[in-house]
C-alpha cells in the first residue's frame, strides 16, 4: 500500500503532450517555410533586379506586367510581357542584362491556342505538351515541349512566335531525362 500512495504523477500528461506536439507543428512549418525561402531567393532575387533594369528603362508600364520569367536556352534571359508606356499595347520582350535585345507586339504573335492547334495537328504522337515563350536562334521562339508516344522520347521544338513556322526540334536522351 505504501509504494501506491507514494507514487509521483507522470512526467507527461495529456496536456504537456498536446502542447509539446503542439510546438513541434509550429516549428516543422516554421522550418519549412525557412527552407522554401533559402532556396528561391537567388530566383527572387534576380527578378527583382530584372524589374529594376526595366523600370528605369521607362519604356514599360510595370504596373500592367503580365509576366517576367526567365528563360535559358543558350544565355539567360528575360521574357517580359507588359504594356509599353508609349502606345500601351502589350508587348514581348526580351532582356539580356540591362539590354533589350528583341520585342514583338503581343498582337503580331501566334497565340498559345493557336500555337497548341500547330503542334497537335503537326506532331500527331504528341503527349503532354507543354509550351513557354522564349528567346532562341535570335528571335522570340515557342519552346514546345512534349512526349512522342511512337517512340517514348522527350523532344524540345521550337516554333517562331512572330509567325508559328517551324525552326528546329531535339530529343532529349534519356539518361538526360528525370
Amino acid at each position: 500500500m505504501r509504494a501506491i500512495e507514494k507514487k509521483r504523477p507522470p512526467l507527461m500528461n495529456r496536456r504537456r503532450w498536446i502542447t509539446l506536439i503542439i510546438v513541434l507543428i509550429i516549428l516543422l512549418i516554421v522550418g519549412i517555410t525557412l527552407f522554401y525561402r533559402s532556396i528561391h531567393r537567388e530566383l527572387w532575387q534576380e527578378k527583382s533586379e530584372a524589374e529594376q533594369i526595366i523600370e528605369q528603362s521607362e519604356a514599360y508600364n510595370l504596373e500592367t506586367l503580365e509576366s517576367l520569367n526567365k528563360y535559358v536556352w543558350e544565355n539567360p534571359y528575360w521574357i517580359l510581357l507588359a504594356d509599353t508606356t508609349d502606345t500601351a499595347t502589350k508587348t514581348y520582350s526580351v532582356w539580356s542584362g540591362d539590354q533589350q535585345i528583341a520585342k514583338l507586339a503581343y498582337a503580331d504573335a501566334v497565340s498559345q491556342e493557336d500555337m497548341q492547334a500547330i503542334v497537335q495537328s503537326s506532331k500527331a504522337n504528341a503527349e503532354s505538351i507543354r509550351l513557354q515563350v522564349g528567346y532562341a536562334f535570335g528571335q522570340l521562339v515557342w519552346e514546345v515541349k512534349y512526349k512522342d508516344s511512337e517512340t517514348t522520347h522527350s523532344k524540345i521544338a521550337f516554333y517562331s512566335l512572330a509567325s508559328g513556322s517551324f525552326i528546329d526540334e531535339y530529343t532529349i536522351p534519356k539518361e538526360a531525362r528525370p
